[in-house]
């Protein structure tokens, strides 16, 4: 069994939930027919496949070969890492359903191919925030693609490890890629310095209802020092769940972007002027303008305190300070 890909306990396929290496490979054939701009019917002609069939494959609901997605992949024109990925992916399953899937190479390979089938994403970060802005960024649907949604769950305690162009970038995203932010109150539970992902990859052929969507749902969690977690059906119902409370409690998209507006504001206006370079543009923040931003400008817990928390009193009397002096909140 090749090292990089450890299946756990298996279940039966009674189950009822497709097996992680058959949505992965669904996924990945997916992401390469639609990098070649074919239809099913196109690329039933280049594969010699009934559409039908390429439509049942990418769903993970047809019996797929190593040697059948190589063909598939090879047709595609798809770069041979990929392959060896898949096949690795599906020797480990082998005739199992896997459902958890560790460590596994995920970056380079099967965030296009989810990012290509899935209807909706939905994350939640802890920060600290770096790595999860870049992740966000690939998460991003972008305003030109219809019926995809990206939103990221950004817990409070991410801001504390946040620096002014981290948030920045983030809110740039919300401007331009369609990226839905809500911002999570500290006191929701949930470990520090980590992020999860609920993937729906349900993009194609999907008729709405829930027992179709539970069963296209993954779910990817990223540890500090460890290699990314890949779970589905009952294994990822912990991951599930973390989503869903930190979504119930979360504020609305509106007010948690124009709080990150305030606290990039705030931090610009509060780092000394040998630190600029130029004149504050009047622009508004979400497109990133003017200076380059003063990486911890100020402490996080007058982020709090600016964001209306509690907080020790001398936070509270400088966070009126750095208030916008032209009256705007966003």
């Amino acid at each position: 069994m090749p090292p990089d890909v450890l299946p756990s306990p298996r279940c039966t396929a009674s189950c009822g939930v497709p097996s992680l290496s058959h949505l992965l490979v669904g996924a990945l054939l997916c992401h390469q027919r639609t990098r070649r701009g074919l239809t099913w019917k196109q690329a039933g002609q280049v594969t010699h496949n009934p559409p039908t069939r390429l439509s049942q494959m990418e769903a993970g609901r047809y019996p797929l070969t190593v040697r059948g997605m190589r063909a598939l992949l090879s047709a595609y024109d798809a770069p041979e890492e990929e392959a060896e990925a898949a096949a690795a992916l599906m020797t480990a399953a082998g005739a199992g359903h896997l459902h958890q899937v560790e460590p596994l190479r995920y970056g380079g390979v099967w965030t296009p191919a989810l990012r290509a089938a899935a209807r909706e994403t939905v994350s939640l970060s802890t920060g600290p925030l770096q790595p999860h802005v870049t992740t966000a960024a690939a998460l991003a649907p972008g305003r030109r693609i219809s019926g995809r949604r990206a939103t990221l769950l950004l817990h409070e305690s991410a801001l504390d490890r946040a620096d002014c162009e981290q948030l920045a970038h983030l809110i740039h995203l919300v401007d331009t890629e369609g990226l839905t932010v809500h911002l999570v109150p500290a006191a929701v539970p949930a470990p520090p310095g980590r992020l999860w992902t609920e993937w729906t990859l349900a993009a194609w052929g999907w008729d709405g209802s829930a027992a179709q969507r539970d069963g296209r749902q993954l779910y990817v969690s990223h540890a500090p020092q460890q290699q990314p977690l890949i779970r589905n059906g009952a294994a990822g119902n912990a991951d599930r769940q973390m989503i869903q409370a930190a979504a119930r409690r979360a504020l609305a998209a509106t007010p948690s972007l124009r709080q990150l507006q305030q606290v990039v504001r705030a931090a610009r206006r509060s780092a000394p002027l040998s630190a600029r370079r130029g004149p504050a543009s009047p622009t508004s923040v979400g497109t990133v303008p003017g200076p380059p931003p003063v990486l911890g400008a100020y402490p996080a817990r007058v982020h709090h305190a600016l964001l209306g928390r509690s907080g020790p009193p001398v936070d509270q009397a400088v966070a009126p300070l750095l208030q916008p002096v032209d009256g705007r909140t966003s």
